[in-house]
């Protein structure tokens, strides 16, 4: 599969996990119908018109588009997938290449970049790993065999 790397947290995962998105479920130039300045949801603007005039006033309303993307493209890196990881400046320049080999740890016990981690991958500094997932660098992964 080829992607992106992320880091995976919501609400209940109590850290976060190192995590790929499939780019077939990554949707460019979604429109989602809300605000970018003020945040107003424009269906709510549309069914209370007096709501648009108030809101007009005070912001020039521009509508947040971007990448959307699917649950179903999320993978949880699993011990034994391996994983390609390349250059955001050059996207044919691989800069991490092998099996993923995670040591797991207990919750709140661990962080990286000021976020709460599950894992770090074994042999790899933590910092500079957790980087490639927060700046989403492009990578390819192939699942463990099960």
């Amino acid at each position: 599969m080829k992607g992106v790397l992320t880091f995976h947290s919501e609400t209940g995962t109590e850290g976060g996990y190192w995590a790929f998105q499939d780019e077939k479920y990554i949707k460019q130039n979604h429109h989602f119908g809300y605000c970018k300045k003020c945040g107003i949801y424009f269906g709510y603007m549309k069914s209370h018109p007096d709501n648009l005039s108030v809101k007009q006033s005070i912001c020039e309303h521009e509508e947040y588009v971007g990448e959307s993307w699917d649950y179903a493209g999320l993978h949880i890196l699993r011990n034994g997938d391996n994983l390609k990881i390349f250059s955001k400046e050059n996207p044919k320049e691989i800069i991490w290449e092998g099996e993923i080999n995670l040591k797991e740890f207990d919750l709140f016990t661990e962080d990286a970049l000021g976020f709460w981690i599950h894992a770090d991958q074994v042999g790899e500094e933590r910092e500079k790993w957790a980087r490639w997932f927060l700046k989403n660098y492009p990578a390819e992964l192939e699942r463990k065999r099960s």
